[in-house]
């Protein structure tokens, strides 16, 4: 018998049916093994781990890089902090594209009290790509999205047609299972059970290989910085996974990672991460 499996179909039923996500922006702290989005308190761990993965990149302090960061969630204050740190320079503007999540105003006021008028009008907040010119954004940000995102193809491709010839883009990924006491629990269930059952709606269950595939099918070099796994957590589930994942896929226990793209012929020399994958000729919801 799998460790916890009862108590975990459980929870996920009730948060198939009976949770709401308007429900689990208000009150998700209470509930058991949910974690809410740390853009509703405290954004700076958040930009702590991007202005690490920028400068493990090597991109040069800017004055006017443009941001965007995709996935900002209830509140701005993301926006918020990266021009706190200036990791858009002195001139660079931040849109953070939210196309799900309403704005929470009254929190989102007492985030932004520190700023004058002019650096606000720095920060944007947007709920479709389509209001981003072509090829006018230098770096694309995202924390625990791409888990999320039901298509793929869909969303890079928009991202492709914003980001600039030299753009880059850092997204740290979250693969667990997000009840996160049963990390891999969600590797169990065949498709058909998981989609009429237990996905909330929005955890598609992508691993780490699915993600390099897709950036690589839109002409990106694409780099693993940085990846963790759980092994005492996954040699827990690992002979019952199902088939509908590939027990031989390197990447089917990482937890955790963070991903640089490059694009391809930017010009910069820079070869290949030690995880990325040839390009192939190309084949929203974040």
């Amino acid at each position: 018998m799998i460790p916890g499996l009862a108590e975990y179909v459980s929870l996920r039923l009730l948060r198939r049916f009976v949770f709401s996500n308007a429900f689990l922006v208000r009150f998700g702290q209470f509930v058991p093994y949910y974690r809410t989005n740390a853009n509703q308190s405290d954004a700076e761990p958040v930009v702590d781990l991007y202005a690490g993965a920028i400068a493990r990149s090597g991109l040069p302090l800017v004055d006017n890089r443009n941001i965007l960061e995709i996935g900002s969630g209830a509140t701005n204050s993301v926006g918020y902090a990266l021009l706190r740190r200036q990791l858009a320079g002195s001139r660079g503007r931040i849109y953070l594209f939210e196309p799900h999540a309403e704005l929470n105003r009254r929190a989102d006021a007492s985030l932004r009290e520190d700023f004058g008028s002019d650096c606000l009008s720095r920060v944007e907040r947007i709920s479709t790509l389509a209001a981003l010119p072509d090829h006018s954004i230098d770096l694309v940000l995202s924390h625990s999205v791409l888990e999320h995102v039901i298509d793929m193809d869909a969303l890079l491709a928009s991202l492709d047609r914003v980001l600039g010839p030299a753009g880059r883009m850092i997204h740290a990924v979250d693969y667990r299972d997000h009840f996160f006491k049963y990390p891999y629990h969600f590797l169990l269930f065949q498709a058909g059970a998981w989609e009429r059952w237990l996905n909330p709606g929005d955890l598609p269950r992508w691993r780490l290989s699915g993600h390099l595939e897709a950036f690589s099918a839109r002409g990106f070099y694409t780099e693993v910085q940085d990846s963790h796994s759980l092994p005492d957590a996954f040699d827990k589930i690992k002979t019952s996974i199902s088939k509908d994942f590939d027990p031989d896929d390197p990447t089917i226990a990482i937890a955790s990672a963070i991903i640089l793209n490059t694009r391809l012929g930017d010009g910069t020399g820079r070869h290949r991460g030690p995880h990325a994958r040839p390009a192939n000729d190309p084949p929203l919801r974040p």
